[in-house]
């Protein structure tokens, strides 16, 4: 049964009642003839061969207000760069793939770096980044959607949700977050399940009233990677690289717009996609050698790295907000979010129970004590001065700090996209 619930800082757009898609994809369509909007789908060349993907493209066929798709990607060969652009060929929207390792795209972004403006390392991030950079060079779309590569439960009903508060006329918000439920057969989730609200609840027992953690506290899914943003919003973010993008965006979103022109919305599926270990694999590690495009090796991915990264988001935007967090203000924050942890692990397995899905209490306490020790590492990169996360440089800087920098790079995608070094788009004013 839906709820209405509301959270007293952002606005939670639930979904009460079955919507009639056809009838919502022609409202859609007139709101994006105003207000022209293009999806961004960060990914790596293996989602092209999984399930996910192609099944997405497929899907995105069918939905006429999206007026471009941009498949942006990292980690790959020339040769499967043509095959990710033959993929995307058959698609009714304009279509772009941003190959951001290529050697076109990685000249152009060493261009920034000589000039000192903050590129993030490579990743989901970076490509979320480069892919708005993009966008808002190419000076067309007001609204800029993305989610993620992997989700084997897409239906049309997942960008009508999330791309509607922010096209709608009325509504006027800047930023809109989805947020579902992970349910496959047993509870998903972990990392917010069971350290990222527990975090959260943590910080808010130690910091009560802090505007940062109580705005992150009301969102019920923070992890999720689907949004959609106005460009003159995504101009001026600041966006992470690392596994914090979410929690950072959040943050970033915080500082630069008011609560009132935020809100999250029930995307109305289960949501599925690939699960992730809870550390890192040591055999595939020693195999590859590095995750094929994070820019971090196997030992340091898993969940586990995911919850240190968001630690060390959180710490540096609290810092950076007037909050002094000395060692003292750890040790009681470690107690506290183990505290609260354990006391989750009651009410999911109480949920569980009345649900009729198996729990294991103790699995999820392992992951409790991972989390924690991830959180731990987080610290005592904080405390020596090694928790600073790189961020890349907001578009509007980038314009006004090296202009022509944009021309530059249509041109490079352009000629990437057409393998020759013809522009076919020209920036509008």
């Amino acid at each position: 049964m839906p709820d209405f619930y509301q959270h007293r800082l952002v606005t939670t757009l639930h979904r009460l009642t079955e919507t009639n898609l056809e009838e919502q994809e022609k409202r859609l369509c007139e709101y994006a003839a105003e207000r022209p909007l293009t999806l961004v789908i960060p990914s790596l060349f293996s989602e092209m061969e999984g399930a996910a993907l192609p099944r997405i493209l497929e899907t995105l066929a069918r939905v006429g207000f999206v007026e471009e798709v941009v498949l942006s990607m990292n980690h790959m060969t020339a040769a499967q760069f043509r095959k990710a652009k033959a993929l995307v060929s058959g698609l009714p929207q304009k279509t772009t793939v941003l190959w951001n390792d290529g050697p076109r795209l990685t000249s152009l972004v060493s261009q920034l770096k000589i000039r000192e403006l903050d590129v993030p390392q490579p990743g989901k991030g970076a490509n979320l980044w480069l892919a708005m950079g993009y966008i808002l060079a190419r000076g067309e779309a007001r609204v800029i959607a993305a989610h993620d590569a992997d989700i084997l439960t897409y239906t049309e009903e997942l960008p009508q949700r999330i791309c509607l508060p922010a096209l709608h006329p009325a509504m006027g918000y800047e930023f809109a977050k989805g947020y579902y439920g992970r349910i496959a057969g047993r509870l998903y989730g972990r990392v917010t399940r069971l350290f990222a609200i527990p975090f959260l609840r943590a910080l808010r027992r130690m910091l009560p009233g802090q505007p940062l953690i109580e705005f992150l506290d009301s969102f019920r899914f923070p992890l999720s990677g689907e949004f959609s943003i106005s460009s003159e919003l995504a101009a001026i973010l600041h966006l992470p690289g690392h596994w914090g993008l979410e929690v950072g965006m959040l943050c970033e979103v915080y500082n630069q717009t008011q609560a009132g022109r935020i809100c999250q919305v029930d995307l109305g599926i289960n949501y599925d996609h690939k699960h992730q270990r809870l550390e890192a694999d040591p055999v595939r590690a020693a195999r590859l050698g590095s995750d094929g495009g994070e820019g971090q090796s196997m030992a340091e991915s898993g969940l586990a790295r995911l919850a240190g990264d968001i630690a060390r988001t959180l710490f540096s935007y609290l810092s950076a907000d007037g909050v002094v967090l000395s060692r003292g203000f750890f040790v009681t924050l470690k107690q506290s979010y183990e505290s609260i942890g354990r006391d989750y692990l009651r009410r999911y397995e109480d949920d569980a129970l009345i649900n009729g899905l198996p729990y294991s209490r103790l699995e999820e306490a392992k992951a409790v004590e991972v989390f924690s020790h991830a959180m731990s590492d987080a610290v005592e990169d904080y405390l020596t001065g090694r928790c600073e996360m790189a961020k890349g440089t907001n578009w509007k800087r980038i314009r006004a700090e090296f202009p022509g920098w944009e021309d530059q790079l249509l041109e490079a995608v352009s000629a990437d996209m057409a393998d020759e070094s013809v522009s076919q788009f020209v920036r509008k004013p």
